[in-house]
């Protein structure tokens, strides 16, 4: 087949049904069959100019653009203005026309005048001495051994190289040019290491084997290229990867000339170019990128067609979404992802190019809307639209797509007078009789035959002229039709229509389940199930009271079957999923990873995910991941912008792919085409900012991390994986270690900022996941250390701890000694009374008890008096013993107060013939009381079995004591008489027992019943 030419190509395009990938007016190489997608970055995405003059990327990957406004760095999230304030080491505010790079890493910069070196580790620029290069224009470049050269055109043209030693460029002395050759461009042959000249007087080369200069006038090595006479003036000069040159002459007095040398036939062919609009154009550059050879320049954007030895346009200059406007293209380039990054008058554009798994088409420029895209035999397919009838194509191996226009005319011969027929809504090819079945507006039905080539136009009473918007076929080879206004017909193989029900609301999708079941989905009532064999309805899934079991809405517009128990519905503003084995119902919303809440249409593939459609795009769902992919046309699907490519209907061929269409519009894919393919590019830290001071990244990797004094606690990362491919479809996670343990879904700013950070170590660390949930490889990570400050270190905090330990040390000190001044009274006085009081009282009742013995009955009065004495000098060494006891502290720890307790009982109650039993509990051990409070617990025991003996006639009696919590329990218990309480609740024994029990922060109780007993409790606190 010939190839075709620029009128052509252009007559075929107001055929409305010839598809040449006319989908968006996107055109294809015709040489290869490739499509191309444009995506532009302009100054409403950060770009401080829409004239772009150069891109380069440097060996981290981010994208140097430089503009009319200067030099800015994109990492495929946002856009960096390098531009600061002049210092000696800053970057001018210049334009920046060409850049490139050295076998250091350094960037170049060609900016006006002056070119220099800008060093991406410090962000530094160094300017270049240009004292020994001459006037006139000038092109930056570098060869394979990063060595920076300038081409010098003009009366004093030549090549000048950069030396380090001297920061200057100087003539280049490697190789030798005739000094009256007037150079205009230099062309590096990678693969000889040659160096081809264009100049005024004409081609030349200089030999990198023998060290000389060939051209037309000099060529004893025969070189094939030199023997072609071409005169003067070679502007450009290009070798491809398959040895053909490229040759750009412009002479003086005639229009330019473009040559093209094939080393295979040794056949020099002239040939021209296509502009991108009638007017004037310059082909000045050319460059080689996914196999193909570009030329570009002012006005002229073409790909080399090797079959018709010419440069064409293979572009559609109207096609604002994802075509390409421009005036000039100053450079093209390919980055280490081999993505192609153009740079033109009216911003910067990146272009994807894709392969033969991926195909669009379009029904023409005429606004049909399509209703279907169904599969049919021979490897064909159906466009149905509204308005426009249908449009068969034939799909070749390679997605070659072609219209079967026979088969369009086919269909429609002998079409009768009858409305509808024109306006199709779905299609069904029986499987067993292979004839294709058109359901149309109003009710009608086409019935095409291939084996005859004829339709039969059915306008049958049973539709009622209800537009049929489904037809599908069971198991038993019955087509089932649903129409708008709800009505379900069966059609059987005898050839007879028959009334099934009539729904009464719109049926919007029909499927054949794994079982045969008929699925129905409707706009009101949600879907419906029915058996085919019966007609009967014997499920119904809508909304309802139980969430989690039913569907979150009753309209659905799109249905699929993912699996044998696994079914997607769309809703208004939702997608559900059902497990029809389990009857558990999931809701996925825009607050849970739905892309937009409106769904046009959806397949399963053949591995189980679910392919959707939105006003956005395509999306994909990975059922098992739960994870959603939107497709844009960096992957080679384009993205919907109008009513014309919105895509609402789709369908899956038997091989597995996928068919979406939708306006005039529609896309072939393999579903394996769109799959990413592993993982993404590690997290690159692209900004730092210290407050809101920007730091050098490189240099505080290199250094081992981040060292930041006690006030430098304010730090913001920014960080993108830089990938123009994938970018902004990516899903990031950070954390700072240290400050938690969580992962944070980055937002997307692709920013994390840490406010007020307490002095320690941290480890900031960041990594991305793809949309089919693959992880980077390695998570990024940098290390922080804030220093404390004086006052926050350990040795301050310990001195300060110290210090204010001191006066704390001081009061205890004195405490303590005044604990034990009070002690020591305590047993001076202990012994004092002990041995003073005590022997004095002992001695006054023994001489009393003497005297009595003495004295004779007859002086009664005196013997009372001695009586007296000694009984109250007894009590009164009681008392005393009582008082020595309380106050020594030897006796402060309970055992010993219960061993006193229990030595008065013997006392008191042993002479009585009472029975007693005292019961301790061993927390008691542990316990220590103050001086008054044991005086006052001993006190109120003496009492307690003083009364007891005098008035309670009891047998037994018993003391326990428990601890329970901060409380410790005295119980005394008998079986006396017993007494009212109320009656003696004013003697004064009971009230002093009270007294001291509150004394003490206690609760006394008395419990008493005649002739049962008396409980006496008491209950004080202890610390």
């Amino acid at each position: 087949m010939n190839p075709l030419n620029l009128n052509q190509i252009k007559a075929l395009l107001y055929k409305p049904w010839y598809v040449v990938l006319h989908l968006l007016v996107l055109l294809s190489f015709k040489s290869s069959g490739k499509e191309i997608i444009f995506s532009r970055l302009s100054v409403n995405d950060g770009l401080r100019s829409n004239f772009v003059n150069c891109v380069w990327q440097d060996a981290k990957g981010f994208i140097w653009v430089g503009t009319e406004s200067g030099l800015q760095r994109y990492d495929g999230n946002k856009f960096i203005q390098v531009y600061k304030q002049s210092t000696d080491n800053s970057l001018p505010g210049l334009s920046v026309s060409e850049m490139t790079g050295d076998d250091e890493h350094n960037m170049w910069l060609h900016m006006g005048r002056q070119v220099g070196k800008y060093d991406l580790k410090t962000n530094t620029y160094t300017k270049a001495d240009l004292s020994k290069v001459p006037e006139g224009p000038t092109i930056l470049w570098s060869n394979s051994k990063g060595q920076i050269l300038l081409t010098v055109q003009g009366p004093q043209s030549g090549v000048f190289i950069y030396s380090r030693r001297s920061n200057a460029f100087e003539r280049w002395q490697d190789i030798k040019i005739p000094q009256d050759w007037k150079v205009l461009s230099v062309f590096e042959d990678t693969k000889t290491g040659d160096y081809w000249i264009s100049g005024e007087n004409g081609l030349g080369v200089w030999n990198a084997k023998d060290k000389q200069f060939y051209h037309e006038g000099y060529n004893p090595l025969n070189i094939p290229v030199l023997n072609f006479k071409f005169g003067r003036y070679i502007l450009k000069v290009f070798i491809d990867s398959k040895r053909r040159f490229f040759i750009h002459r412009w002479p003086p007095v005639a229009a330019s000339d473009f040559f093209v040398y094939e080393p295979n036939e040794k056949k020099l062919t002239q040939f021209g170019a296509q502009p991108d609009q009638p007017a004037y154009a310059d082909l000045a550059h050319f460059g080689e990128f996914k196999n193909e050879v570009w030329g570009f320049g002012d006005n002229v954007f073409n790909i080399y067609n090797s079959q018709s030895h010419y440069f064409e346009k293979f572009y559609e200059h109207t096609n604002v979404g994802f075509g390409i406007r421009f005036t000039n293209i100053s450079q093209m380039y390919e980055d280490i992802d081999h993505n192609l990054w153009v740079a033109t008058d009216n911003g910067l554009y990146s272009c994807t190019i894709i392969g033969d798994r991926i195909k669009h088409g379009s029904t023409g420029q005429i606004p049909h809307n399509i209703n279907f895209a169904k599969h049919i035999a021979n490897n064909g397919f159906i466009v149905g639209t509204w308005g426009g009838k249908v449009f068969p194509y034939k799909i070749s191996s390679k997605l070659s797509i072609t219209p079967d226009t026979i088969l369009r005319d086919d269909i429609y011969r002998n079409k009768p007078n009858i409305f509808g027929f024109e306006y199709t809504w779905d299609m069904c090819q029986h499987s067993v009789t292979h004839h294709i079945w058109i359901g149309c507006q109003a009710g009608v039905v086409i019935d095409y035959d291939p084996q005859t080539r004829r339709s039969r136009f059915i306008n049958d009473t049973v539709f009622r002229k209800s537009t049929i918007k489904q037809i599908v076929e069971d198991r038993q080879h019955n087509l089932w039709f649903g129409s708008q206004s709800g009505k379900i017909i069966k059609w059987s193989p005898d050839g007879k229509f028959r009334f099934i029900t009539n729904l009464n609301l719109m049926v919007t999708k029909m499927l054949v389940d794994t079982r045969g079941l008929l699925w129905i989905a409707t706009n009101l009532k949600g879907v419906m199930v029915m058996d085919p064999n019966t007609g009967r309805i014997i499920q119904n899934y809508k909304t309802g009271d139980n969430p989690k079991r039913c569907l979150a809405d009753n309209f659905a517009p799109a249905m699929a079957q993912i699996n044998d128990s696994v079914f997607a519905i769309a809703g208004m503003d939702n997608l559900d999923i059902l497990n029809r084995k389990t009857g558990m119902v999931k809701h996925l919303t825009v607050y849970n990873g739905l892309p937009l809440p409106t769904i046009k249409t959806m397949q399963a593939d053949l591995k189980g995910n679910l392919w959707m459609s939105n006003p956005a795009g395509i999306v994909k769902y990975d059922v098992t991941e739960n994870t959603f992919r939107s497709y844009d046309q960096k992957d080679g699907l384009v993205t919907t912008i109008d009513n014309r490519t919105l895509l609402e209907r789709s369908s899956r061929l038997p091989d597995g792919k996928m068919v979406f269409a939708g306006g005039n519009t529609f896309v072939i894919f393999e579903p394996d085409a769109l799959r990413d393919v592993g993982a993404p590019k590690d997290v690159t830290i692209t900004d730092l900012k210290l407050f809101n001071r920007y730091l050098p990244v490189d240099s505080i990797e290199n250094s081992g991390g981040l060292n930041l004094t006690h006030n430098q606690n304010s730090i913001t990362f920014q960080f993108a994986s830089l990938s123009y491919t994938q970018r902004n479809k990516l899903n990031y996670y950070y954390m700072l270690k240290g400050a938690g343990d969580n992962w944070v879904k980055a937002e997307s700013s692709l920013t994390a900022s840490y406010a007020s950070l307490s002095p320690g170590h941290y480890v900031f660390m960041v990594k991305c996941v793809s949309p089919d949930g693959i992880p980077s490889k390695t998570t990024t990570s940098m290390k922080i250390y804030i220093r404390p400050a004086y006052w926050q270190t350990w040795w301050f905090v310990v001195l300060m701890f110290m210090l204010a330990a001191v006066p704390f040390y001081i009061i205890y000190k004195l405490r303590i000694n005044r604990l034990l001044a009070v002690q020591r009274l305590r047993e001076k006085v202990a012994r004092d009374l002990h041995d003073d009081m005590g022997s004095t009282l002992t001695s006054i009742n023994i001489l009393s008890e003497v005297a009595n013995t003495k004295i004779n009955e007859d002086n009664l009065q005196v013997k009372d008096y001695l009586g007296r004495i000694s009984k109250n000098s007894s009590q009164m060494m009681d008392a005393m013993d009582d008082i020595v006891w309380s106050i020594n502290p030897a006796n402060d720890t309970m055992p010993r107060i219960v061993a006193r307790m229990r030595e008065y009982a013997a006392t008191v109650l042993e002479p009585r013939d009472i029975e007693y039993t005292v019961v301790n509990d061993e927390r008691l051990h542990g316990i220590k009381l103050d001086m008054d409070v044991r005086r006052n617990l001993f006190l109120i025991y003496k009492e307690t079995l003083n009364n007891l003996v005098k008035y309670a006639k009891a047998k037994n009696v018993q003391v326990a004591f428990a601890v329970s919590s901060n409380t410790i329990q005295m119980e005394i218990t008998d079986d006396g008489e017993g007494f009212d309480v109320d009656a003696a609740i004013n003697g004064n024994g009971l009230a002093n027992m009270r007294k001291r029990a509150k004394a003490m922060a206690g609760s006394f109780t008395i419990t008493s019943e005649k002739n049962v007993g008396t409980i006496v409790t008491l209950k004080i606190p202890v610390t």
